[in-house]
């Protein structure tokens, strides 16, 4: 079929609005599809140019996903001209159109991945990080071995990228993905590079891990509390700072009383913050207990931290 006749039966059968608004910019779809047909590079990302993260990026990489076919040559050739692009927003729609050249065209999707996960842009980053978690979940075997090796890449946007790929993946719920899941994030707990660690505690495994498999990965936590690497201690309290870590308040309270006691601020802190979240929510629970750690010179600190922002249940009914 010719890209006109695509195109026009493209815009008889799409769902896809002629102009999508939000917050977040517009986007014209037809002068996207006249674009396209005229073989238009400039005119195409004069149209996405206004388009920016969510709904109005999504429906651009929707509307050239339609009117060039998925898996055609002609989506993937311009899936390279947009990836190549100064603009942030062309390679930002170009990124999620890779996945569905993998594993037909599996070098050289990686090698674009990997560039657009390191890319300068953050926008175009979060497009590519969230591609390798569409890919993990759809060739789990396989691109688990493309990722394992990234964990130790020298870039930190490209290790924090396999951190949002877990998470995506976590979210499946599949039981039997749950351990190399935890494998994996367990070799990016002791990084010390900011942008990578607070993404694996409070992202990949509270959000993430902690919620869809709860028993594997507090089995992990518990151990990882007693790893001494301060990253990977501050890691397992902020786990707990998350909805995750809402559901297991007793074991979080247990846990996070051992990482309390530790005298490097690093970690104490992370302790008392993820105290302080639990807290916010159950105070009838977390407030006596802090109370009694006021007692305990090792986690006193931790402790009175957190009580500052913890509202006590039982003052509004004094008179």
């Amino acid at each position: 079929m010719s890209l006109a006749n695509r195109l026009s039966q493209h815009q008889e059968t799409t769902h896809t609005p002629g102009l999508a608004s939000s917050s977040k910019g517009q986007f014209d779809a037809q002068a996207a599809q006249r674009a396209l047909e005229a073989d238009d590079e400039e005119g195409l990302v004069a149209a996405l140019m206004t388009t920016k993260w969510g709904k109005t990026g999504y429906q651009a990489m929707v509307t050239i996903e339609e009117a060039l076919g998925p898996g055609t040559k002609a989506l993937y050739d311009w899936t390279c001209r947009l990836a190549e692009r100064p603009e942030p927003a062309a390679r930002a729609v170009a990124a999620p159109l890779f996945r569905h050249y993998w594993p037909l065209r599996a070098d050289e999707v990686q090698a674009w991945l990997l560039r657009l996960a390191d890319d300068e842009d953050w926008w175009v980053r979060e497009a590519a990080h969230s591609t390798l978690g569409s890919l993990l979940v759809a060739h789990f075997d396989v691109f688990y071995r493309v990722l394992w090796p990234w964990t130790r890449h020298p870039s930190a946007n490209v290790r924090r990228g396999v951190t949002i790929a877990v998470r995506k993946a976590g979210k499946e719920r599949r039981e039997e993905w749950a351990e190399a899941l935890l494998n994996l994030v367990e070799s990016l707990l002791a990084d010390r590079e900011e942008y990578v660690r607070k993404n694996p505690g409070p992202y990949a495994i509270g959000d993430g891990l902690l919620r869809c498999h709860p028993q594997p990965t507090m089995a992990r936590l518990r151990r990882w509390a007693d790893d001494p690497r301060e990253e990977v201690r501050w890691n397992v309290a902020m786990a707990f700072r998350s909805f995750g870590g809402t559901r297991h308040l007793q074991e979080a309270l247990e846990i996070l009383g051992q990482l309390a006691a530790d005298e490097r601020r690093f970690v104490w802190r992370a302790a008392a913050s993820a105290l302080h979240y639990l807290g916010r929510r159950y105070p009838e629970t977390v407030r006596p207990v802090l109370e009694g750690w006021l007692q305990d010179e090792q986690r006193a600190q931790a402790a009175e931290v957190a009580l500052r922002y913890i509202p006590n249940p039982g003052r509004g009914r004094r008179r």
